[in-house]
């Protein structure tokens, strides 16, 4: 039989036991209840937020994650940047460019650059740039292109659709993102993590700056279309017959008349100036032959003064 002092012992070692487990219990609750209070607005010192701002920043389930490319086929709407580059020769390139931008503007477009100038034959020509909704740019392509005679055309488009989507998504995720900062704002206790949490917001916004920006660029490069035209006056160029062709000829021969007239003119002139710059040298050249001249009439003279017959052309007698 076992004794009473060993009856004793063993009911102290279960009490013993009992007591050290609650306070294990205990001391592991009271762990487990401060835990969030010590991660509370914690940054890392490499800049990775702490346990409570990734909480804050973190999307809700189902809300502001960025799509994927394999979503694209639920989008009704495509994003496509079209560009068109068109040579045209035309009857008049001056009103030709005007007639474009008539048509710009009335479809709702803009000309959004344009420049007239002469080529080396005299003739006009002239490069014009408008922007015009994107569902009217089939329709001004062609309708330039029968504005005469088609030289060149190059047509480009840029699906931008899966870019497009994914900035949308990653604004509305910062967004997210920015409220829930804001929201935890209040609940700063320091200074340090006041300063931590504006730091984060700041970033945040200007990353929605940022996206934003490059969204509107799409945007508007895919709701307008870009044509690049240009325009060459070419006598021929229109449809059907006409006396544009004697008109040219006769114009040609006046100018050539003029343009040999004028080369004429600039040769006398320049005649002229070069004799004028030439008479000191002339002066120079009369003076000498002027002197040599009177030395020789002087000579007979010289010699019949001095007693000495004349030379005499012939051979002397022997």
């Amino acid at each position: 039989m076992v004794g009473r002092g060993a009856v004793r012992r063993y009911v102290i070692l279960f009490a013993a036991i009992v007591v050290a487990a609650s306070l294990l219990a205990s001391c592991a609750a009271q762990r487990k209840a401060a835990a969030p209070d010590k991660a509370e607005l914690t940054v890392a010192a490499s800049g990775a937020p702490g346990p409570f701002m990734e909480q804050a920043m973190g999307s809700a389930p189902g809300e502001g994650a960025p799509r994927s490319g394999g979503e694209l086929g639920d989008v009704t709407e495509r994003r496509v940047i079209k560009r068109a580059e068109i040579t045209v020769d035309v009857e008049d390139a001056v009103e030709a460019s005007a007639h474009i931008a008539a048509r710009a503007d009335a479809l709702g477009g803009y000309v959004s650059g344009s420049s007239i100038g002469r080529n080396r034959e005299g003739r006009n020509e002239a490069r014009v740039t408008v922007r015009v909704p994107a569902d009217q740019f089939t329709a001004l392509v062609e309708e330039i292109e029968k504005l005469g005679t088609l030289m060149s055309r190059q047509i480009s488009s840029t699906d931008v659709t899966e870019e497009y989507v994914d900035l949308e998504a990653r604004i509305s995720n910062l967004k997210h993102q920015e409220k829930r900062l804001l929201e935890i704002v209040s609940q700063a206790k320091t200074v340090e993590d006041l300063l931590k949490v504006e730091k984060e917001i700041e970033r945040v916004r200007g990353e929605i700056e940022s996206l934003t920006g490059r969204l509107n660029l799409l945007k508007n490069q895919t709701d307008y279309a870009t044509i690049n035209v240009y325009l060459r006056s070419t006598p021929l160029a229109g449809a059907g017959i006409s006396t544009s062709g004697v008109e040219g000829l006769w114009g040609r021969a006046v100018r050539a008349l003029y343009n040999s007239l004028t080369v004429l003119i600039e040769g006398v002139g320049r005649a002229v100036v070069a004799l004028f710059a030439a008479l000191p040298y002339l002066a120079l050249v009369a003076l000498a032959g002027w002197a040599v001249w009177r030395l020789n009439r002087r000579r007979p003279l010289l010699r019949r003064a001095s007693g000495q017959p004349a030379p005499r052309g012939g051979t002397p007698a022997t």
